[in-house]
């Protein structure tokens, strides 16, 4: 995957502006238009800081895959062990329920590893 970043438009650019749009993120009154200007930057550091990663405006590989995790809610896949781990806020909850419950799930991280 080419990295997307400011400058950049298309359909790849809406793509993260409506998943950007869906979890919250304020876009400007411009909204997913496709054009990757200052404010969907903004939105992307917003998020990549708010799952610890590298906040560098830029959508790559790992920001991407963080961000379509991220759209899932608890209940609404399946989740299973497999390479590479799942992640997102549904693991994030399911984690802590079981760490509510009394059971070592190891981190809660959001991460699906063999722990849980």
């Amino acid at each position: 995957m080419r990295p997307v970043g400011r400058g950049d438009t298309g359909k790849r650019v809406v793509d993260v502006q409506t998943r950007l749009s869906a979890l919250g993120y304020w876009l400007g009154d411009e909204g997913a238009d496709g054009v990757f200007g200052p404010n969907t930057e903004k939105a992307i550091r917003a998020f990549q800081q708010g799952r610890l990663l590298y906040s560098d405006g830029v959508v790559d590989v790992s920001c991407w895959t963080e961000l379509v995790e991220a759209g899932y809610e608890p209940g609404e896949r399946l989740l299973y062990l497999r390479v590479p781990a799942m992640r997102g806020d549904d693991v994030l909850f399911l984690q802590g329920r079981l760490d509510e419950l009394g059971f070592d799930c190891g981190p809660v991280d959001g991460i699906f590893s063999e722990a849980v």
